[in-house]
């Protein structure tokens, strides 16, 4: 069985698209963005040294929308 997220949700858009379920395929696609974004993001802070708790706060401003 996949472990990988970013499959899972792919999975799942696949199934939610064999059914034609605008919703369940809507969802799916979120689904899909989160995880890729997860990855990405866990890839990028693993490749830092561990971050202070200033530029902790300011990822998480970036990730909120608060920050361009």
């Amino acid at each position: 069985m996949a472990t990988d997220p970013v499959l899972v949700a792919t999975a799942r858009h696949g199934r939610a698209c064999q059914t034609g379920d605008q919703v369940k395929i809507a969802d799916a696609k979120q689904d899909i963005l989160e995880a890729k974004l997860r990855r990405a993001v866990g890839e990028a802070l693993a490749a830092f040294p561990p971050l202070s708790s200033d530029r902790k706060a300011a990822v998480a401003m970036m990730l909120l929308g608060a920050v361009k």
